[in-house]
């Protein structure tokens, strides 16, 4: 039985390493399988006889055929040291660097492709080794120096088998001289980034978030001290007026309770929770309102079909966000304490009392994320391409800061498939308008839709 962690593309990102982690302390003794290989008790994660384990099954897993695996972690395989079903045994911290010297007398500078992490779970650190996919035409992989504490020979070819790592048979060695000698076909295509325009530019920055904010607190306690002061006395008819118009509101309204001194702590409050949402507020607007989008596209010109082509593309330029489409919850600014002096009486039955239930909508399923490591990294779901095709990724959008307007904005895009080998790149420039957005003007703008949502619909 396979390990329950999602095996559809190869696991890169630390969240993704930690649901390997997890599925391996959740799994059974029988789950280790051709691409995943678990140790548990290790004494010490840096001394040789660990190396060499590493390495042989690193050379195990490389030595495997590129069709029968590419369906599974997109071909790549995994040695996970520190944990085993049902335990954390946890292993020290070692350096990627320190790793790769330790790894490559056995496995050669020029051999197989490994990655060192260490995953933090809790107070234990699990070091999970990624070996890169097998592809057609790679040599035969062997341990490049022996072993003589565990009798490996320099030379020894292993591979997977069951599970397992095993000394190569005569067959599976003359399976491996077949790689060898086969060259596939390399990936053959080209990646576009079409926009509605120049990209938006919003000044979001401390100082006007800052402006908005406190000119909202003033606005707010200077009404409020307005309705504390007492107003200049009427003529006698006017008077009677007043009094029967405040008679009358006033058997409709409930009083104020709230000092002036407690209003305005509460906007204090609202001042901290607003000046820290703002920000991310704004652009999250701007974008749902049809800020100028990137639409990248896969350009295949060739007779030839790619097989799940996995495309990243990663910003190149300091000083923009990036925003996705997916199902997260709207982003709200905090509420304003409400406004000082007498409201009206809720007229609510008991048929009505209390909330209403809510019912979540489920999340949307997103072909575009940002990596969670890396915010400057967008990943897109796998796309099989026909030949002389366009096809279509997930829309991205690109604000950038004030100082970027009348600029551009970099972005490089790298691709690969599982049925040819090969990784292409290349890159996109993208301008900038030269106008800005204020943060305030938006923050203004939002508030007033607000406020006419509220109004009654007229008749």
């Amino acid at each position: 039985m396979p390990l329950t962690v999602d095996t559809s593309h190869a696991l890169r990102t630390v969240p993704e390493l930690h649901a390997l982690v997890d599925a391996t302390f959740n799994g059974r003794k029988d789950d280790e399988d051709d691409a995943v290989e678990w140790k548990g008790e290790i004494d010490d994660v840096g001394a040789k006889r660990w190396t060499v384990e590493v390495a042989r099954h690193a050379i195990g897993m490389g030595n495997r055929d590129p069709d029968s695996v590419a369906t599974t972690f997109d071909g790549c395989g995994y040695v996970v040291l520190g944990v085993e079903p049902g335990r954390y045994w946890g292993v020290r911290a070692l350096d990627p660097a320190d790793a790769d010297n330790k790894l490559a007398p056995y496995l050669g500078t020029a051999g197989i492709r490994c990655r060192w992490d260490t995953v933090k779970i809790g107070s234990f650190g699990v070091a999970v080794v990624t070996v890169e996919a097998p592809r057609w035409g790679d040599p035969i992989r062997c341990l490049e120096k022996g072993y003589t504490e565990r009798g490996y020979q320099k030379g020894t070819v292993f591979v997977r088998r069951n599970g397992k790592t095993e000394q190569a048979s005569p067959d599976e060695l003359r399976a491996l001289t077949r790689r060898a000698a086969l060259q596939r076909e390399r990936l053959d295509i080209r990646v576009e980034l079409q926009s509605d325009g120049p990209l938006t530019v919003v000044d979001d920055s401390p100082g006007a978030i800052r402006q908005w904010v406190e000119d909202q607190r003033t606005q707010a306690i200077a009404a409020a001290k307005l309705r504390l002061s007492p107003p200049a006395s009427p003529t006698l008819p006017m008077a009677a007026l007043v009094n029967s118009l405040a008679q009358t509101m006033a058997a409709f309204s409930r009083p104020e309770t709230r000092s002036l001194e407690e209003f305005e702590e509460e906007y204090a409050s609202w001042v901290a929770r607003a000046r820290e949402v703002a920000p991310a507020f704004v652009r999250r607007v701007v974008v749902s309102a049809g800020a100028a989008r990137i639409r990248p596209a896969i350009i295949n010109v060739t007779d030839r079909n790619f097989t799940r082509v996995d495309v990243e593309l990663r910003v190149l330029t300091p000083g923009v966000t990036l925003h996705v489409a997916n199902g997260r919850p709207v982003l709200k600014m905090p509420s304003q304490p409400r406004s000082y002096g007498p409201r009206p009486t809720d007229f609510v039955g008991p048929l009505f009392a209390g909330a209403l239930p809510v019912f979540a909508a489920a999340p949307l399923a997103s072909d575009v994320w940002l990596d969670s490591a890396d915010p400057t990294l967008v990943h897109f779901a796998t796309r099989d391409v026909r030949p002389q095709s366009t096809t279509r990724l997930g829309l991205l959008t690109i604000l950038g800061t004030r100082e970027l307007a009348g600029g551009s904005v970099q972005v490089e895009w790298s691709a690969t498939a599982i049925n040819v080998d090969g990784r292409l790149s290349g890159t996109h420039t993208l301008p900038f308008t030269s106008s800005v957005l204020s943060a305030p003007d938006v923050l203004d703008a939002e508030q007033a839709a607000d406020a006419d949502d509220d109004e009654p619909a007229e008749d």
